[in-house]
């Protein structure tokens, strides 16, 4: 009987514990009146820059996990996701790029042995265009030009093809001359005044 009662008296402390100590939470909620300090501006823009790199910082995050989807092997992509190149191989290359038109030219002008007035007269180059190429360096005459200057210097296919490169231009496989032309140097047929009668009978641009 004297156990009952201290279980039945228990029970009910505790009950009116909880009860008691739900009453004051709804005390302190309805009587909290304390009103929170206004922040600074110092702290808004604190807040204001903190929330600013926490974009960024997602945007790069983003970024990165866009580019290691699409980035192959071998490749680096920076912080944008741009790919990062090695400059300093471009700036190697250009080091060590080739003659130009100009000196290629007179290079073999010179190996040929013959005078400047012999080699313009037989590619039918004025003197005034040829002083021209001489004097300007950067100067690129026109493909045709260069090709006469290949029949007069009497030079190989491989040698006309690096005349040609120096000045940006090749023999192609689709343009009917430089079909021609192919043929020729490949046959050492050098005699220009022939060789136009023969691309003006199959409807070619002559030199």
């Amino acid at each position: 009987m004297f156990n009952k009662i201290r279980k039945r008296l228990k029970w009910t402390f505790s009950v009116r514990t909880e009860v008691k100590r739900f009453l004051e939470y709804m005390r302190i909620g309805e009587t909290d009146d304390i009103e929170e300090e206004p922040e600074s501006q110092q702290d808004l823009e604190d807040k204001k820059i903190s929330f600013s790199e926490l974009r960024k910082e997602k945007g790069v995050r983003k970024l990165e996990k866009s580019a290691e989807k699409i980035v192959p092997i071998g490749q680096v992509y920076d912080y944008t996701g741009y790919r990062v190149l090695p400059l300093f191989r471009l700036e190697q290359m250009l080091e060590n790029k080739g003659n130009k038109f100009s000196d290629t030219l007179f290079e073999y002008i010179d190996q040929s042995g013959m005078k400047d007035s012999e080699v313009y007269k037989k590619a039918d180059v004025d003197r005034k265009h040829f002083s021209k190429i001489r004097t300007n360096k950067d100067y690129t005459p026109k493909k045709a030009t260069i090709l006469s200057f290949a029949i007069a210097l009497e030079l190989s296919l491989s040698e006309t093809e690096r005349l040609l490169e120096s000045a940006g231009y090749s023999l192609s496989n689709s343009y009917e001359l430089d079909i021609a032309i192919r043929f020729f140097l490949q046959k050492r047929y050098y005699d220009r005044h022939r060789i136009n009668e023969l691309l003006y009978k199959y409807g070619i641009e002559t030199l």
